[in-house]
């Protein structure tokens, strides 16, 4: 199916806004969904601040030169909520700790779109220079892994490759990118219908998505106490064992496919949660495929990078079932394609596939 020029894009599951970024640089403005706060702000960045920095002629060497102190008073560390919860929670050493806050704090004193795009060189110098390490979940580092990196190093270093970066983009042409909710599921509505939907939605694979993004929240100040990201956690689609929520109970679908699979968990998981958590996903699923379908245009195109998924032993085609689902809220599947292979944790061959759906 060949898509209009000027068609209207949208991802449900945003991210760090690849897909917003991709039609940005092409030309095109692009409409997304995003549950997780800083999230969200890291594709407005990459979008929306950027070109307000590119459409005003801004000058990158004042990223580049950008200078802080590494010793914030007790008045700003009070302030942080990630001071306050790293003392708990050890996520970093005291000096990188203070060394991040005070960045953060002196960041803000810029003006946009200098003050963003310095915050999201301090947020993503998080990870390498904490004592944890994301491998798929976010844990905490062992004595086989790397050691923290200094802060003030690695942030320096960012700063100096986002300058570059911009340099590279002068005269670079930039459209915008318009978040319309952090619910994929409902209580959005796009303000033109939408003709070409692209998405990498969480996969089905125990996964909490919102807290291995902790600590950016925490240190963005997106999230101020670790009772709100389980609020948070509630929000989202029901990909993660501790998603799985006494808040948060669904019936069991009555779609045939999935009703027997997830009947089969329910006699072999080890954890009464995976069947649960697995009818709840598609169940979540099906409420996003009938907010999109509402909002899309005649005649459009709907891609969907997708895994499947194996607990205890039981093999869950969530490829298949999303097909399932997405017909009962209108869709008409197209093609698949397979992407890659991938390995399950006791070893299994998995499949990453391209779902192709049509309005």
């Amino acid at each position: 199916m060949k898509q209009k020029k000027d068609g209207v894009i949208f991802d449900p599951f945003g991210g760090s806004g690849t897909t917003a970024l991709t039609a940005a640089v092409e030309g095109r403005d692009s409409y997304f969904t995003e549950v997780n706060p800083f999230m969200a702000w890291v594709a407005d960045v990459k979008t929306n601040q950027v070109k307000k920095f590119l459409d005003s002629g801004c000058d990158p060497s004042i990223i580049r030169k950008f200078r802080f102190t590494s010793k914030p008073t007790k008045k700003v560390l009070d302030e942080s909520p990630f001071w306050s919860i790293n003392k708990k929670r050890d996520f970093m050493t005291e000096s990188n700790a203070k060394a991040l806050i005070s960045f953060m704090h002196e960041a803000n004193n810029l003006d946009e779109p200098y003050r963003s795009i310095a915050r999201l060189a301090g947020a993503t110098s998080i990870l390498t220079t904490s004592n944890m390490v994301r491998r798929t979940d976010l844990r905490r580092r062992t004595a086989s892994d790397k050691k923290p990196l200094n802060f003030v190093d690695v942030n320096r270093n960012r700063l100096e490759i986002f300058a570059e970066d911009l340099d590279e983009l002068k005269g670079a042409k930039l459209q915008q990118a318009f978040n319309l909710g952090n619910d994929a599921r409902q209580g959005w509505k796009s303000p033109q219908p939408l003709d070409l939907i692209v998405t990498s939605p969480p996969y089905l694979n125990g996964t909490n998505y919102c807290r291995n993004t902790k600590m950016e929240l925490f240190a963005c100040n997106f999230l101020s106490s670790e009772a709100e990201l389980q609020k948070l956690r509630d929000r989202s689609i029901m990909a993660g064992i501790n998603n799985v929520s006494s808040r948060k109970k669904y019936e069991i679908t009555d779609l045939p496919e999935i009703k027997k699979t997830v009947n089969k968990l329910i006699r072999e998981s080890y954890d009464k949660r995976i069947p649960e958590m697995v009818n709840g996903y598609f169940v979540d699923m099906g409420m996003m495929f009938a907010s999109v379908f509402e909002n899309a245009s005649k005649d459009a195109l709907f891609l969907i990078d997708i895994g499947d998924s194996k607990f205890a032993g039981v093999h869950v085609d969530t490829p298949k079932l999303l097909i399932e689902v997405a017909g009962q809220m209108g869709w008409r599947f197209k093609n698949s394609v397979q992407l890659r292979t991938r390995r399950s944790f006791d070893g299994s061959l998995l499949s990453q596939d391209l779902l192709e759906f049509v309005n």
